[in-house]
Formats: structure tokens, C-alpha cells, sequence
């Protein structure tokens, strides 16, 4: 019987742990919202096991997890701590992605302590590790928390302005959840702007992509709002459809808060419509639920909206002693929330019916108690608008600084980069000047040495023949000097951008059949024929010296790479519409000759400077290695292409270029 290694067995054991562990977190993860206890229980768990085998991912995600749980069951504090840790653990894992996740949390947990401006960092920087890590997700969740954040702040236009950015992304990305939610934002600022026909649009653009992803709780929370917008728009059937519609789902999903919200909005729907045993069986359905699930500020609203059903649509005594009995539990529940603004609703309510009561005494008492609490909540009011505009400026001063710091950076890696390039250029520009030094001291130290023994043995003979002929070969000689200078300073002329082109109309074929002619000699002396297929009226708009010269150098590479007995071809037309130059008109020169062609490997250094191929010329002709660099560069000058093709070693090679016709 096999025994396994002790090694493998643990090291099996540690694999299974750690594939346990990521099976927790990411059942937490999916948890956070429909049951953050259990999110938060499993999340516990991941982090013991993690500690327990030393695994750092799992132990950083399962801090998230806690983090995330302990901030939407409204543990702040813990949630804080929770996500601090798992900012540092994503950090020393060097996980950006997980690292900008935590950081986004922390954002929206700083948004929850009123920590405005760190809630804003937290989300700028969460979106600068999101970008330079194309996690455009992401981005936009990212610019939409920072479009909550101004929401809250009641800043409209600029809470608009990061909504749309964030739409914008979740749409390019077709990411539905994240545009749903969106979109719903969207449709609640411009409730609140009171621009209900954008609300209901925005609205049920949310709703179709809420429905399409299958997501219930964005889809019963986005039903809910959409009931109170066609509430405002006076569309009341649709409201009451609306709101039903989301119960239901509520009920499905467990989500009590959300049930009982949608209830009571259902109950004052239905007041307004004189439904008064449909709008009270609401009420105390959504009072039971208040009650079973502890919310303490919802069991008051509710009760108090119990309270004034009974005070307004009823003037017999045993409905003002029903409204009594609600009105005063409820303003138990506001004593013990301190919420003034139910206390002075609740006061209002009172006086109203210990008024009718006949119990001025009472009545009073209560409306003095509703002045007091209106009195303080307007004051309450005015400092948290204080303290909202204040934290609007320090969030645009934070958006300004941030915004500065970025563009310092991208100065200083755009000055980086200028420098690498000058650092590169400069090398590239070393590399020439000694390209240079060796082309000038190979190309001319030949001909110097033949013209010196030459002239050697033109002193040494009284032969004229002989020295006629000497003197010729000299001349030659020179010529073939000069020529080698003369590219090379060409080539410097170019690199250095000194050379503008005169351009005006040239007729590119009759230019080329001057050229042709003006090589027939040397091309004979070869026994290489040149055929000509060049079209009439091609004109173009060029440099009719530089047109030349790249003429010229595509056939006098012809002759120069081909043995006796082949043909050259020069062909010229016009194409209305390019290989290479699309959608204009072109003047189309192509040179083909059959002679010592060229490699794919060869190819690729065709055009490159100071490159001297397998081919060798058949003549003994001279050649710089600059030619086709120089032809390339005056052909893209003019706006044109310049190609190759070659079957391969010794099968010939065929050279054209593209010109526009129009300047």
C-alpha cells in the first residue's frame, strides 16, 4: 500500500485550506447586502483560517469582507478599522486591484463619519489605481461614490456631472448593474430638483436594466422610487402599481426595511385617495414589521402617519382618542431618538386634537413644544446648510489640490520621458557621427588611394594616351566622392528637418522618361534594357528636384544590382484611389528589375540607414548604404509610401512608391 509523502500531504492540506478560505470570502462578498451578519460570520471564519495556514490573500479579502459587513449593518467604527487593515494588507501584497476595492469602502465609510474631504481622497485614489490597472469597473463605481457624496452634500450639478462620467464608463464596459444603479441615482437628483419627467425616464431606464440583470433589490428599491416621482406627476394608479409590485418583492427577499418603507408610502397614497381602510392596513402592516425588526425611527414615522390618519379623517371622539393613543406612543419613540423633527410633527398633531378636545390648557402646552422643536430644527438646518456649503468648498479646494498634484505628475513623467528621448536621440546622433566617420573614411579612402596612383603614374608616363585615360579615371574617381559626401550631407539635412520641399506642378511621367533616357548609356554599357510603361498627364504636386532624385536612385539601383542581359522596368500611373494611400488620388511609380533581390529577414532593414544587404553591385559601383533611407524619407515628406517586394535571392525586386496628386 502506497503512503503519501508527509511533505505533499501538507502541502495538499495547505492548498485545499487556502481554496477553502477564497470559497469564503467569496460567498461573504455576495452576502454583504441581502444578510451582513452572515456575510460578516463567514468573513470571521476566512480570517481565522487564513491566520492559521499564514495565507495573506485570504486573510486580506476577509478584512475587506468584515470591513464591507460591518458598514452596511451601520458599524462605522469596526468598519473602519476593519478596511484600514485590509488597505495595509492589500498594499504589502502588492494587490492593487484588491487595494483600490478596500480603499473605495473606506471612502464610503468616511463619507458615513461625515469626513468629507478623505472620503473624497479615498475615491481619487481609488480611481487612479483603477485606471493605470484597466479596471474601468471600477472607475465607475468609483465616480459614481463620489457623485453620493455630493448628493448628500445637496450639491446637484456637481453630483450630475460624476453620475454621467460614471454612466458613461458602465455603458461603454455594458456593465447593467452598475448602469442601473446609476441611472437611478440620476432619476433621484432630478426628483429633487423637481424635474419629475426626467426623474420617471432616468427611473425606468433603471428599472429595464435592473429587470435584465436580474438583480431584485436594485430592481424593488428603483420600483419604490419611481412610485414616488409618478406620485408628483399626479399618475396615481401607476404609483399604487408601482409600490405593490415592490412589497412583493421585499417580502420575497427577506428585506423587511424595504417592505415597510414601500408600505407606508403605499398608506399615504392611499389617505390621499380617501382609501382610508387600504392606507390604515398599511400603516399597521408596516408598524408590525418596524416593530419585529427593531427600527426605532421608522415604528415613530410610522405611528405618527397612524396618528394623523385618525386626527384628519375622523371628528368623532373615539377616532381623536385613537389618534391620541398613536400620537403619544410615537412621540415616546422621538423622545428616545431625540429627532426633533418628528417631536415637532407630533407636537403639531397634539395641540390640534387637545384643541378639539376643548383642553386649551394641553393645547398649548404642545404648540409652544412645536415651536420650541421647529425653532431649533430651522436653526439645525441653517448650520448643516453652513456646514454643507463649507464642505462643498473644501471638496473642491481637495478636487483642485488633487488635480494639481496629478497634473505635477504627469508634468514631471512627461519630463522624464522628454529626457529619455533626448538621452536616446543623443545616443542615436553619436551612433551616426560614427556611422559617418566610418562611411567617410571607408568611401574615401579608396578613391583618395587610386587618385594618388594615379596621378603617380601619370608623372611616371610620357605616354598621352595613358595619361588622358588616367586623367579620366580620376575625374571619375572625384566624381564618386563627391557623390558619397553629397549624401551624407543630405542625410544630415534631413535628420536635422532643414529641408523644405518647393512644391508646384510637375508631369510625373514625362519626368520619368528624362530620367530613363539619362541612363540608357550606362545602362547599355550593362546590355541591361529599361522598358517603359509610363502613362500621359499624370500631374502631380511635388518637388520636381526631390521627385527626381527618388527616381533617379530606385533605377540607378536597378542598373547597379542587376547582371547583363536582364530588363528593368519603369512603370508610371494614376490610381484614383492607392495601396497605401487611400481614399485620394495618387501618382503610382513602381521600378522592377531581375536582379539579385532580397530575403524577408533583408526586407525589414531595407530603408534603414548605413544598411548594406547580401546584394553586391555587378559593376563595381560604389554604394553609401544611405539611398533608400534618404528616398523613403523625401517620399514621406511629400505625404506618400514607399514599398518593396522581392520573391527572394536572386528572383529580382520590385520598388514603389505612392505620391498624392493634390498638395
Amino acid at each position: 500500500m502506497d503512503h503519501q509523502n508527509p511533505i505533499e500531504s501538507e502541502l495538499f492540506s495547505s492548498s485545499e485550506k487556502s481554496a477553502q478560505i477564497d470559497a469564503l470570502n467569496t460567498q461573504s462578498w455576495a452576502a454583504h447586502f441581502q444578510n451582513p451578519k452572515h456575510a460578516l460570520k463567514l468573513g470571521q471564519e476566512a480570517l481565522a483560517l487564513s491566520e492559521q495556514t499564514n495565507y495573506a490573500k485570504g486573510r486580506a479579502y476577509s478584512l475587506l469582507n468584515q470591513g464591507v459587513a460591518h458598514w452596511v449593518l451601520g458599524e462605522i467604527a469596526e468598519a473602519k478599522t476593519r478596511l484600514l487593515e485590509a488597505v495595509k494588507e492589500m498594499s504589502e501584497a502588492s494587490d492593487e486591484l484588491g487595494e483600490a476595492k478596500a480603499i473605495n469602502w473606506l471612502g464610503n465609510t468616511f463619507e458615513r463619519l461625515g469626513n468629507d474631504i478623505e472620503a473624497l481622497n479615498c475615491h481619487l485614489r481609488a480611481i487612479e489605481m483603477r485606471e493605470k490597472n484597466g479596471d474601468k469597473e471600477g472607475v465607475g463605481a468609483s465616480f459614481n461614490n463620489i457623485g453620493n457624496l455630493y448628493l448628500r452634500l445637496e450639491d446637484y450639478p456637481t453630483a450630475l456631472s460624476y453620475y454621467f462620467k460614471a454612466l458613461d464608463i458602465r455603458q461603454q464596459i455594458k456593465d447593467e448593474e452598475g448602469e442601473a444603479a446609476t441611472l437611478t441615482n440620476i432619476g433621484i437628483i432630478y426628483y429633487r430638483l423637481g424635474k419629475y419627467h426626467e426623474a420617471r425616464d432616468y427611473g425606468l431606464r433603471g428599472i429595464e436594466r435592473f429587470r435584465r440583470c436580474k438583480n431584485l433589490q436594485g430592481y424593488a428599491n428603483a420600483l419604490n422610487n419611481l412610485g414616488l416621482i409618478y406620485v408628483k406627476l399626479g399618475e396615481d394608479d401607476k404609483a399604487i402599481r408601482f409600490y405593490n409590485e415592490c412589497c412583493e418583492i421585499y417580502a420575497e427577499l427577506g428585506d423587511k426595511q424595504g417592505e415597510a418603507n414601500a408600505l407606508n408610502n403605499l398608506g399615504l397614497l392611499f389617505v390621499k385617495k380617501g382609501k382610508h381602510s387600504d392606507a390604515l392596513s398599511c400603516y399597521e402592516k408596516s408598524l408590525g414589521i418596524m416593530r419585529q425588526v427593531g427600527d426605532k425611527l421608522f415604528e415613530a414615522e410610522t405611528l405618527l402617519n397612524i396618528g394623523k390618519f385618525y386626527n384628519q379623517e375622523s371628528q368623532d371622539e373615539q377616532a381623536r382618542e385613537k389618534a391620541l393613543e398613536y400620537l403619544l406612543k410615537a412621540r415616546e419613540a422621538a423622545i428616545e431618538l431625540r429627532s426633533k423633527k418628528y417631536l415637532a410633527e407630533i407636537s403639531k398633531e397634539l395641540s390640534t386634537i387637545f384643541e378639539a378636545k376643548g383642553d386649551l390648557k394641553q393645547a398649548f402646552a404642545y404648540f409652544k413644544i412645536f415651536q420650541q422643536a421647529q425653532a431649533q430644527l430651522l436653526e439645525e438646518k441653517s448650520e448643516e446648510r453652513v456646514h454643507a456649503l463649507d464642505a462643498r468648498a473644501n471638496l473642491q479646494k481637495a478636487l483642485q489640490e488633487a488635480e494639481i498634484y496629478r497634473l505635477k505628475n504627469i508634468e514631471l513623467a512627461k519630463a522624464n520621458e522628454m529626457l529619455a528621448e533626448a538621452n536616446t536621440a543623443l545616443k542615436e546622433a553619436n551612433q551616426l557621427k560614427s556611422e559617418l566617420l566610418a562611411i567617410a573614411a571607408h568611401d574615401l579612402k579608396s578613391p583618395l588611394t587610386a587618385i594618388l596612383d594615379l596621378v603617380q603614374g601619370v608623372l611616371a608616363t610620357l605616354d598621352k594616351h595613358q595619361q588622358e585615360r588616367m586623367l579620366y579615371l580620376i575625374i571619375e574617381f572625384v566624381e564618386r566622392m563627391l557623390g558619397s559626401i553629397e549624401k551624407v550631407l543630405e542625410m544630415s539635412e534631413i535628420e536635422s528637418g532643414n529641408i523644405t520641399l518647393n512644391r508646384k506642378k510637375v508631369d510625373v511621367g514625362q519626368l520619368a522618361m528624362l530620367i530613363v533616357a539619362s541612363y540608357e548609356h550606362r545602362a547599355a554599357k550593362k546590355r541591361i534594357e529599361i522598358k517603359e510603361e509610363i502613362a500621359d498627364n499624370i500631374i502631380a504636386f511635388v518637388d520636381e528636384d526631390r521627385l527626381r532624385e527618388i527616381v533617379d536612385n530606385l533605377i540607378s539601383n536597378a542598373i547597379k544590382y542587376s547582371y547583363p542581359e536582364k530588363t528593368i522596368c519603369v512603370r508610371v500611373a494614376r490610381c484614383e484611389n492607392g495601396e497605401k494611400i487611400t481614399d485620394t488620388p495618387v501618382a503610382q511609380i513602381s521600378v522592377s528589375d531581375e536582379g539579385q533581390g532580397f530575403s524577408e529577414e533583408e526586407k525589414k532593414r531595407l530603408f534603414q540607414r548605413f544598411q548594406r544587404l547580401s546584394a553586391k553591385p555587378t559593376g563595381g559601383e560604389s554604394s553609401t548604404g544611405l539611398g533608400l533611407s534618404i528616398v523613403k524619407q523625401l517620399v514621406e515628406m511629400h505625404g506618400g509610401a514607399i514599398w518593396a517586394y522581392s520573391d527572394g535571392k536572386d528572383k529580382g525586386a520590385s520598388f514603389t512608391i505612392e505620391l498624392p496628386i493634390k498638395n
